[in-house]
Parts: structure tokens; C-alpha cells; sequence
């Protein structure tokens, strides 16, 4: 099988969130060989993306986001943070302790 066809059927399943049973009919390809070209090519995907997109910062650009992060958030030391919400839900009548 060829790299543009790998690509596809990688990209197909990234995108749409298809399952690898549903590409082996979509594709006619076996079920172990999709799991492996997925792995493979995600792989190959993140070796060569990784280093331009996803470069891990050297020691003076960390200090460079904790002081950045410091100065807007007043958070010594800390490099970043991950978002999430809290929101008060009130569980519907008669629900019993599946709300819980």
C-alpha cells in the first residue's frame, strides 16, 4: 500500500473518529493492518511534526514563561495552566442518586 493511501485511511480515522472496524469495510483492508498504519503513520506524524510544533523549551525559555506567567497571572513559578469549570447542575426530579 502506498504512503497517500496510509495517509488517508490515518487522516480518515483522525478526522471523523470512524472505527478501525468501519474503515476495513471502507477501505477493504484488514482490521490488524489498519491498527498498524494508524499507529504508523501517527508516528511518522509526530516525528516529523514534533520538533517544529512541539519543541520542548531549553531551561532560559522556561524561566522566560514562568516570569511572563508570573507578571500577568501573579503566580510565581508556575509555567502554565489547564482550564476547566465548575458548574452547579440541579439533578432532575425524582432522579434518585444517579445525580449524586
Amino acid at each position: 500500500m502506498d504512503a497517500e493511501e496510509r495517509l488517508s485511511i490515518c487522516l480518515r480515522y483522525l478526522i471523523t473518529g470512524h472505527s478501525f472496524t468501519s474503515l476495513t469495510f471502507y477501505y477493504r483492508v484488514g482490521l490488524s493492518t489498519i491498527h498498524e498504519i494508524v499507529r504508523e503513520t501517527t508516528q511518522a506524524l509526530w516525528n516529523a511534526l514534533q520538533p517544529r510544533y512541539m519543541a520542548i523549551p531549553s531551561t532560559d525559555e522556561w524561566s522566560k514563561i514562568a516570569q511572563d506567567y508570573n507578571d500577568k497571572w501573579n503566580m510565581p513559578n508556575c509555567i502554565g495552566s489547564i482550564d476547566g469549570k465548575h458548574c452547579r447542575i440541579q439533578r432532575p426530579c425524582n432522579a434518585g442518586s444517579l445525580f449524586l
